[in-house]
């Protein structure tokens, strides 16, 4: 049995498109937050895979708002050496609140993997809704908006093949709007870029986020 934390995403954003200070928008916005030097959390020792996040870093939608038709998803690539990944974390937050703390309770993930494509996810082969979890804040942060930032936690049973390339996407399940909710950057980026997807947005298929 392998241990895998997959624990946050590879994002790089077009930060221009952030509108700083935009909390409570009238529509969803593509994301929220970044600033100031990396602040990068420690990663975790015993994970086959790890790319802790940037507190300073930008939040990229990954979320159901089903009221607005919004769904959107972020993937990042990883590898692994056994064959059955048990646990996995992942790097999330709210933005474009109006205070901290001012969002409703954390309604679960849809947790997914898919196999590689062209350094873009390929075809999806487990895809797991998760309301069982545990849930660390890391940071509340007013700048460019307000941001809460978190790490969810849980155990899984996903079969994989050792040392072949995966993706990983998470997505908050669907929530009342404002707030917004996606994932956290990291600080540098591991493999391929990470990968979006969003309708909503523009972008139905998945792209590499630098497009975004």
């Amino acid at each position: 049995m392998t241990k895998i934390m997959i624990v946050v995403f590879n994002l790089i954003f077009a930060l221009p498109m952030v509108q700083p200070g935009a909390a409570s928008a009238d529509t969803p916005g593509i994301g929220g937050g970044g600033d100031g030097g990396p602040n990068v959390i420690q990663g975790d020792r015993d994970a086959c895979w790890s790319e802790p996040p940037d507190l300073n870093g930008f939040i990229g939608s990954a979320e159901q708002t089903l009221m607005y038709g919004l769904e959107s998803e972020i993937a990042n690539d990883f590898v692994v050496s056994g064959s059955v990944i048990t646990r996995a974390s992942w790097g999330w937050g709210w933005y474009d609140e109006s205070v901290c703390g001012m969002h409703p309770a954390t309604p679960g993930f849809n947790l997914r993997f898919y196999e590689a494509g062209d350094c873009l996810p390929g075809a999806l082969f487990a895809d797991l809704s998760i309301t069982n979890y545990t849930e660390e804040f890391l940071r509340c942060r007013s700048e460019h908006g307000v941001n809460d930032m978190y790490k969810a936690t849980t155990d899984i049973a996903v079969a994989v093949t050792p040392g072949q390339i995966y993706w990983c996407g998470v997505q908050v399940k669907d929530h009342s709007f404002p707030p917004q909710a996606g994932r956290l950057s990291t600080g540098e980026i591991t493999g391929c870029e990470s990968a979006f997807k969003s309708a909503y947005f523009g972008f139905p298929d998945w792209v590499p986020t630098i497009e975004v």
